[in-house]
């Protein structure tokens, strides 16, 4: 009786094996042009390549199954073993299946179209049969076997190591801007490193964003657990709420994120429940806290704009909050919708049609992407302005206030690390900010002609000179 994949491995084989069936390289060789001019079955010789393609990663599969074992045997460690080979055979099928698949497309393609140039070329100067020069296409078990030796060969050294429980483990990042852009990537790839976890070898990450749409969100979403990811990484409250829709399974770890429990992923700060944890709780007070500093650096402003997303659910809670404050300093609060990147610059042509004296930025997810244009547009108006995110103050904004991406960046590898070694989001408590930073850019100041306050100077974090 032949051994039978574990189910959850075999509908994975499936998935991707189909994927690759039906991408765009599999579509024009499968239904490339010359099949029936040379007289076969078209139909069934596109059955025989799927057929061949899934025969060769179900042959992958249990060799990767076997070396788990063989591999957890040696360790004499069960409960590891059982997740090493389960883990690392499933994530081996994504690439080893594609390869094979392609690689086994490819072939057939090159020998068909050899056949038919020599059928072109025979119906002019007949070759005999059997002659060296005639292509031959290679039997099924010759590229199976081939492939799955390959496939061992340059996999059972790095089995026979006794790699960690979480080998080929899936990550899924779910935000507006892609992770290599984002200042949290390269903090969180390091800290991943610092507790055992390399890029490429022990996870992959699918990086999935929405280039600051926000109605992409739900679908990105989607796909990620389509993709049977082990964990997901979301970023900002709209990224949350559209990872949290899409799954009650797939543990969640979120950051940038307001007010977890108003939002409803938690049920408690303490004791999370369900499957959603991370970094979070900033609130609305960082924002009364903001506009306190912008006037403070620019005594005579009484027009503030504020920019802010208006469908985002803390967002919504900060003019009840702001308005009282703002009167309290003597100035009026101009509201500015900023929805997505594609409203940035009319929101600062709002900005100069209203002669706003300040400029206050609550935090979005995509404006560390924007930066730059953002310093710029401020810069071409002689704007004071304040953001939550001291990289836009790096950039050219005046000053910043509030918690630093790397800061974030280094604590979600913590929360990554313990799920993916059997602890559930639920026991993990929602950790909130304990340091904010002040960044004033003098540059900036001096370049609009401002001059800033000693008293600001002295509590300042960093100072951008």
């Amino acid at each position: 009786m032949r051994p039978a994949l574990p189910p959850v491995i075999a509908a994975r084989l499936s998935r991707e094996i189909n994927a690759v069936l039906k991408s765009p390289e599999a579509r024009t060789q499968l239904e490339g042009q010359g099949w029936e001019a040379v007289g076969g079955d078209a139909a069934a010789m596109k059955q025989r390549i799927a057929a061949d393609t899934k025969l060769c990663g179900g042959v992958i599969a249990m060799a990767g199954l076997a070396t788990g074992a063989a591999a957890a045997r040696r360790r004499g460690d069960r409960v590891m073993g059982r997740r090493t080979f389960t883990s690392g055979a499933a994530a081996s099928l994504v690439s080893c299946a594609a390869a094979s698949a392609r690689m086994w497309l490819r072939y057939q393609a090159s020998a068909w179209e050899g056949r038919m140039q020599r059928d072109s070329q025979e119906s002019m100067n007949p070759t005999p049969t059997g002659s060296a020069d005639s292509p031959v296409l290679p039997g099924r078990r010759v590229v199976v076997g081939a492939a799955a030796a390959a496939w061992l060969l340059a996999r059972l050294p790095a089995q026979a190591q006794a790699q960690p429980a979480g080998k080929g483990v899936r990550i899924g990042w779910l935000g507006t801007t892609p992770l290599a852009l984002h200042p949290f990537g390269g903090a969180f790839t390091a800290g991943m490193r610092e507790l055992g976890w390399v890029e490429g070898r022990d996870f992959t990450i699918d990086n999935l964003y929405s280039e600051g749409h926000n109605e992409r969100l739900p679908a990105l979403a989607a796909e990620l657990v389509r993709r049977n990811v082990d964990l997901i990484i979301s970023s900002g409250s709209p990224a949350t709420t559209a990872a949290k829709g899409a799954t009650s399974t797939i543990p969640i770890v979120f950051l940038n994120v307001a007010d977890p429990v108003a939002s409803g992923y938690v049920a408690t700060l303490a004791r999370p429940g369900g499957n959603l944890t991370g970094l979070g709780g900033l609130g609305t007070g960082i924002a009364v806290k903001e506009l306190e500093l912008l006037r403070e650096m620019v005594p005579k402003a009484s027009r503030i704009a504020l920019m802010f997303h208006p469908t985002l659910s803390l967002h919504a809670q900060l003019r009840p909050e702001l308005e009282p404050a703002a009167r309290s300093l003597g100035v009026t609060l101009r509201p500015i919708e900023l929805r997505s990147p594609d409203d940035i610059e009319a929101a600062f042509a709002a900005v100069a049609r209203d002669r706003i004296d300040a400029l206050l930025i609550v935090g979005e997810p995509f404006l560390s992407a924007h930066a730059g244009r953002i310093a710029r547009l401020a810069l071409e108006q002689r704007l004071a302005a304040i953001v939550p995110f001291g990289e836009l103050a790096q950039a050219g904004v005046l000053m910043a206030y509030g918690v630093k991406l790397d800061d974030v960046a280094r604590r979600v590898p913590f929360y990554v690390d313990r799920i993916l070694k059997g602890a559930k989001p639920a026991d993990l408590p929602v950790e909130q900010p304990t340091r904010f930073y002040l960044t004033i850019n003098l540059k900036t100041a001096k370049a609009i002609g401002l001059t800033v306050p000693q008293s600001m100077l002295l509590r300042a974090d960093e100072v951008i000179e």
